[in-house]
């Protein structure tokens, strides 16, 4: 680039500061052309030309290089835009995309940087092909935000190019990690990410409820009541049990004597086909369970007793306990038993 042109492009870079950060790109912050000295025009421009030799040779890892430096100590909105040509040919789409976006708001400073603000918009209309865009809202904030996009903090509400696939948007409120989330982003969508920040103000959890106390007047016996209760139904169905399945034994031996009576030896004779072993295992089954339920019944009736005594019986102090008795019955096959304290 000759120096006079070099002169041209070089002017007010107090935007291209204040806006490059937030798109995120490669740029640093130049000295603006008033204030640059003349060795610090001769090294830019050095750099510069430098770049564009490494462009032309297909070099474009150099070529940025150099056109960074170049920008970084005089800022140059032409500087700017051939860094974006060296990302866009190194296959850094989305990147490029957001420097272009920053370049042309340099370009629109002025008039002289009007070549440059065309082929920044038609590289950048190129582009749009390539990449997805995002863009990240925060609704109801009123502190501190900062919303990053695959790990590089972005200006609320604007567009930011990303690579097509997998994009996380991470936001946080007054340096505290508030929300993240990913999406998947297509070529040529606009994805946008909203958050509400009112869902991060803390609600205050209900009060625990409190177990309302027993009243006196039952004198703390009511679990000893309820045992006694269970204590009773098992008792009855145990009878129950017993009588049932006494009776079915009973009829079973006296069908047995019908069908097989016995001869003078004591032995049983039965007529021909009838299964005598297999019905007197089930008559002996029958009183088996018989005699369970009779059991059952007999420690039901043991355990609903004494529990009629014991509450009777108990302090009248202890009827200020609250919550109840902890008394747990468990009922099993013969058996019968009680967990907890008195």
């Amino acid at each position: 680039m000759k120096m006079r042109s070099f002169r041209t492009v070089l002017g007010s870079v107090v935007l291209l500061v204040t806006l490059g950060s937030s798109a995120g790109g490669v740029l640093a912050a130049g000295v603006p052309i008033d204030a640059a000295t003349p060795d610090q025009k001769k090294a830019a421009q050095a750099r510069y030309e430098s770049g564009s030799k490494a462009f032309g040779a297909n070099k474009f890892d150099v070529a940025l290089t150099e056109f960074t430096a170049s920008y970084d100590t005089v800022a140059s909105p032409n500087a700017h835009f051939m860094m974006a040509r060296a990302l866009n040919e190194s296959g850094d789409f989305a990147k490029a995309y957001n420097e272009l976006v920053v370049v042309e708001r340099e370009a629109k400073v002025s008039e002289k940087y009007a070549a440059t603000l065309e082929q920044s918009v038609a590289l950048r209309t190129e582009l749009m092909k390539k990449v997805g865009l995002v863009v990240v809202e925060v609704r109801g904030a009123g502190g501190k935000v900062k919303a990053s996009v695959g790990g590089r903090e972005v200006a609320l509400g604007e567009q930011v190019a990303v690579a097509p696939g997998a994009v996380e948007v991470s936001v946080e409120l007054d340096g505290k990690p508030f929300k993240r989330e990913s999406a998947q982003v297509a070529i040529g969508e606009t994805h946008p990410f909203q958050f509400d920040a009112q869902a991060a103000k803390a609600v205050a959890p209900p009060p625990t409820p409190v177990e309302p106390a027993e009243p006196a007047s039952h004198g703390g016996r009511t679990g000893y009541w309820i045992a006694a209760g269970a204590f009773g139904a098992v008792a009855v169905g145990g009878f129950v049990m017993g009588a049932v399945e006494g009776s079915a034994a009973k009829s079973g031996y006296s069908d047995m004597e019908s069908a097989c009576p016995a001869n003078a030896a004591g032995r049983h004779i039965c007529p021909s086909g009838y299964d005598f072993q297999g019905q007197e295992d089930s008559v002996k089954k029958k009183q088996t369970l018989a005699n369970v339920g009779w059991a059952i019944g007999g420690v039901g009736v043991a355990g609903a007793a004494t529990m009629l005594i014991v509450g009777l019986t108990r302090k009248s102090s202890d009827s200020t306990r609250t919550g109840g008795d902890p008394i747990h019955v468990t009922v099993g096959l013969g058996s019968v038993g009680i967990d907890g304290r008195f």
